[in-house]
């Protein structure tokens, strides 16, 4: 005959909570701390679509927690820079694409207009990704009336790409309609990427801005309805790119209407 051993109750208890899914322990990998602090460090790697992902787990799961209105802001904040840096890429690609004409155009892919024309549309694309996430955000941070203390690690402008930090790899270059190579378009595209995000942190804090040489730490206070105030700005510049020119004003905020931004 087999004997049975009793289990002791503490055992139980445990096991109980790693099973249950709203447990303390069984949910540690996954609080809002942690995920705000993925959040930051994908920022300093300068992923913003990954720290973006991140930050809106902590608005969907936990929007009461200490890190909710946190969460929101720096989203904001994200949106309004990738909005801003790809809204430059995309005209910069359209004014190189108009130094040519359209009789110019031919079936070969590699083509100087038709990369041009290529890489705008791919931005437009992002732009709008990114405009409709701004146009949401929006929404969440007018409900935020206190100032929102931010501190966030950004790299320097020494840690960026070596073409980028000696100045060959430039947005100029597109706008004179030289297509750029694979690599000179990365460079591009993460120099403006640092830098729209890096320029709308100091806006919404009110500091000046300025290109960090090597790693530093940016503490401030977002205000948000300053935060909303560029956030409009530059969604309107989206706007009239999309000929959707519809807005009314509210407290002195451009508050847009009839916004549908189609991907």
């Amino acid at each position: 005959m087999i004997q049975s051993k009793k289990i002791p109750i503490t055992v139980i208890m445990i096991g109980i909570l790693f099973m249950n899914g709203n447990g303390d322990v069984g949910s540690e990998t996954d609080s809002p701390r942690l995920l705000f602090e993925e959040a930051q460090e994908e920022i300093y790697r300068l992923s913003f679509d990954k720290a973006y992902g991140f930050l809106s787990k902590i608005t969907e799961r936990y929007p009461d927690s200490s890190y909710g209105e946190k969460a929101i802001i720096l989203k904001n904040v994200i949106s309004l820079g990738q909005t801003f840096s790809n809204l430059r890429l995309c005209s910069a690609y359209n004014r190189g694409r108009s130094l040519y004409k359209r009789e110019e155009k031919t079936a070969d892919s590699l083509s100087p207009l038709t990369l041009l024309e290529s890489h705008g549309l791919e931005y437009l694309r992002r732009t709008k990704k990114w405009a409709k996430r701004l146009d949401s955000d929006i929404k969440e941070s007018a409900k935020i009336s206190q100032e929102i203390e931010l501190s966030l690690r950004y790299p320097g402008k020494e840690e960026l790409p070596y073409f980028i930090k000696v100045g060959i790899d430039t947005i100029e270059t597109i706008k004179k309609g030289i297509p750029p190579t694979p690599s000179q378009a990365q460079n591009i595209e993460e120099f403006e990427g640092y830098a729209g995000v890096l320029s709308a942190v100091y806006l919404c804090i009110q500091k000046e801005s300025e290109l960090p040489q090597k790693t530093t730490l940016i503490n401030g206070k977002v205000i948000p309805k300053l935060l909303i105030y560029y956030s409009n700005l530059w969604i309107n510049k989206v706007f009239i790119l999309l000929r959707v020119k519809k807005y009314t004003k509210t407290n002195g905020l451009e508050i847009f209407q009839g916004r549908h931004l189609t991907i």
